[in-house]
């Protein structure tokens, strides 16, 4: 896909490419690894946290954005940490003029108070938040959604409330009621269970898929989709359209890609 809203960058990071940095610290992972891919056998959870643990310099994440960027636009998630301004320009040297955004990522099981400075530096350096997960409710954590708001940054939502204008939701589906009203209002839906995308596509809802966890759930979606669908290339397409549409990108990015897409 030439555009990809909702690439996680630690969940992207190749395992050869982690293998090789974690020697390089004189790390042993050699637990982390099985087959060439990573062991999940203690949880998904404690996997990417290893994963992160040996990402932690802006040279670090600038190798990582390297390997797992494609040609096209893409939406990199990362959790927020003290030098958070260092660590997107990290991302951007990676980059290497490939078009990306970084996506302040703020997950709920951390708790509130650990979020706290994390929405701030992502209001100080002007990055888009993305609050995922199902832990507590979202009055838990009003305080650093008031902030990405008083801000003006893009907000990305778990779940179907956009009562806060989220420029996205992500969600496994929409009831059709719902679906109605999203696709009304133009809110991005970023589904995680790729088998509705028939139906709310057709429906009219602005759907945003990509490679998500890629690394550690490795899934051909576009192959998929077209099976399951026969979505030919004007689909997919289409799709692209949409998703630029609730992309948190600026204008000129957009017209830009947009052009591209339609060359």
């Amino acid at each position: 896909m030439r555009v990809d809203l909702t690439l996680d960058l630690i969940g992207a990071a190749p395992p050869r490419l982690i293998a090789d940095m974690a020697r390089e610290k004189d790390m042993d992972l050699s637990g982390l690894f099985r087959d060439g891919g990573y062991d999940l056998k203690h949880g998904f959870l404690a996997a990417y946290d290893a994963v992160s643990g040996v990402v932690v310099t802006p040279r670090d994440l600038a190798r990582l954005a390297d390997a797992v960027l494609q040609d096209g636009y893409s939406e990199l998630r990362l959790t927020p940490r003290a030098g958070w301004a260092d660590m997107v320009a990290g991302v951007a040297e990676g980059a290497a003029g490939r078009p990306h955004t970084v996506i302040a990522r703020l997950p709920r099981h951390l708790g509130a108070e650990a979020l706290r400075p994390m929405a701030e530096w992502a209001a100080e350096q002007g990055s888009p938040l993305a609050l995922t997960g199902t832990f507590g409710t979202e009055k838990d954590f009003a305080w650093c959604l008031d902030c990405a708001v008083e801000a003006g940054l893009p907000l990305i939502l778990d779940g179907t409330d956009i009562s806060r204008g989220p420029l996205r939701i992500r969600c496994a589906t929409l009831g059709d009621a719902e679906a109605e009203r999203f696709a009304e209002a133009g809110t991005g839906v970023e589904l995680t269970d790729w088998k509705q995308a028939g139906r709310l596509y057709d429906r009219g809802v602005p759907l945003v898929l990509g490679r998500g966890f890629a690394a550690f759930a490795p899934l051909d979606l576009s192959e998929r989709l077209h099976e399951a669908f026969d979505w030919d290339e004007g689909v997919f397409r289409d799709l692209e359209r949409k998703a630029l549409a609730v992309a948190a990108c600026d204008d000129t990015t957009r017209a830009r890609l947009m052009e591209m897409i339609d060359a």
